[in-house]
């Protein structure tokens, strides 16, 4: 069965979307009409962030929304509508790619010159590893020891593992 959500105009399209980790809410960003928070599976509006997204990540514990656009990642208070911070580090359209770590301390973020990791609690900058040109992708190990990612150079891509807190 097909479920319809309102919302949406014939001419938007969603750019992203991301189910809170308990599975009730799912996220969804909708080319420059913000982002909604829809009640899983009931389809029920609960509210629209007024802010767009090219990537959204739920924290953990589904209280804080991660969304990345143009003008660099940025943490929201869903419940409240409100922004708490941004993650600064990245010049405009730097950064590809935004995570958090499986227990919600910490928040990666892989793009132009750097890996970046901040304390998603505060915001601040904890870890920055420089990179030759882009980093396409990064993440944590399920243990959040270390990270992955991929960095672009010569024109191929290479998988790399370090430890992020030693830099090993």
């Amino acid at each position: 069965q097909v479920k319809e959500y309102k919302g949406y105009s014939i001419m938007g399209y969603s750019n992203s979307s991301d189910f809170s980790k308990d599975g009730k809410l799912l996220a969804t960003s909708v080319d420059r009409k913000g982002i909604k928070i829809w009640e899983w599976p009931s389809a029920k509006l609960l509210v629209t962030l007024n802010c767009q997204a090219s990537q959204i990540r739920f924290s953990p514990d589904g209280k804080n929304i991660l969304v990345y656009f143009n003008d660099g990642p940025e943490v929201w208070d869903w419940e409240k509508n409100k922004k708490l911070f941004d993650l600064k580090g990245y010049e405009e359209g730097a950064v590809n790619t935004v995570r958090y770590s499986n227990d919600g301390k910490y928040i990666i973020a892989a793009g132009e010159n750097a890996i970046r990791i901040w304390d998603a609690i505060t915001g601040k900058q904890v870890k920055s590893f420089p990179v030759k040109n882009e980093a396409s992708f990064a993440d944590f190990t399920p243990d959040g020891a270390s990270i992955v990612y991929v960095v672009q150079q010569d024109d191929h891509d290479y998988l790399a593992v370090k430890d992020w807190k030693s830099g090993q």
